[in-house]
């Protein structure tokens, strides 16, 4: 594990959340669920039982770099990567992998979106470290995904195809093959996929080795790993890395990591999160079933 890093995705403008949520303060940054913002919580989940804090990076938007210093103060300044602007998950996972990949070129990269609810974290961490056992193998790119209780629109699918040859040490772990990713198909479609009963929401946790996903991005996104490999020389020297990376943004299009890879790989496997009580706070309705009216 001493390889293992965790990258908390802090982007996002929480539109859906509004008025609560704002541009100056989305609701990564807001105590929505208790005395610790979704933020904090998210980092409070894996940090220090599975990763310390010198192996946990926080990608967020420049203009949020204050409040990400401000609510985790413990985090070393070198672990926090602002992004000039918003550009999705797949640029953030890239340039996240990068930066890992100059540390440790084997290492194996969890990728934690910051607005999850998981109610059972001993279950969910028990799931996070035989993924990573897995990952670190280089064959795998790993999703967790959480089984349906209803049709829903707001999350992707993940269609699986039969257990993968090989298991997790963890008990339980069992990866599937995944056959294909479907993102927020229409009701009728996500009511077929109840019924068929081998699809599972996209959680967006993934775990991977920062060689094997950087590969399949140079396969896939040929514009973002074009555009940011370069990059990987100029880490730690500033302001050359800042500027190169500005005009890195500018010219790469917006897009999700599901959209430009894990819809075209053919090497991942689904870790089925049973149990673990998950919940995306994506708008007023997800936050609705978790708080009393």
């Amino acid at each position: 594990m001493d390889d293992a890093y965790a990258v908390i995705m802090a982007g996002g403008k929480g539109e859906r959340l509004r008025p609560l949520s704002t541009p100056e303060r989305p609701k990564q940054f807001l105590r929505l669920l208790g005395d610790r913002s979704m933020l904090q919580e998210t980092v409070a989940r894996i940090v220090p039982s599975i990763f310390p804090m010198e192996r946990t990076l926080v990608v967020t938007p420049a203009e949020h770099v204050p409040l990400v210093r401000e609510q985790l103060p413990d985090l070393p300044e070198a672990n926090l990567l602002a992004e000039p602007f918003s550009r999705g998950t797949a640029p953030c996972v890239a340039l996240s992998a990068l930066a890992i990949r100059s540390l440790a070129p084997r290492g194996v990269m969890a990728a934690l979106p910051v607005d999850h609810v998981i109610g059972d974290q001993v279950r969910f961490r028990a799931l996070l470290e035989g993924a990573i056992e897995v990952a670190a193998e280089g064959a795998h790119l790993l999703t967790f995904g959480i089984p349906p209780d209803r049709p829903e629109t707001r999350y992707g699918y993940v269609r699986v195809v039969g257990p993968s040859r090989r298991s997790g040490r963890s008990e339980g772990l069992n990866p599937m093959r995944a056959e294909s990713f479907t993102e927020k198909p229409d009701l009728e479609t996500a009511k077929r996929f109840l019924r068929e009963g081998n699809c599972y929401w996209n959680s967006g946790i993934f775990v991977w080795r920062v060689d094997t996903i950087l590969e399949e991005i140079r396969a896939h996104l040929v514009d973002v790993h074009g555009s940011l490999a370069p990059l990987e020389r100029l880490l730690g020297q500033e302001p050359e890395f800042k500027a190169a990376l500005q005009e890195a943004y500018e010219r790469i299009t917006s897009q999700s990591i599901e959209r430009g890879v894990m819809e075209k790989s053919q090497r991942i496997l689904l870790v089925a999160a049973r149990d673990i009580g998950w919940n995306d706070i994506g708008d007023w309705t997800a936050l609705g079933e978790i708080l009393a009216r």
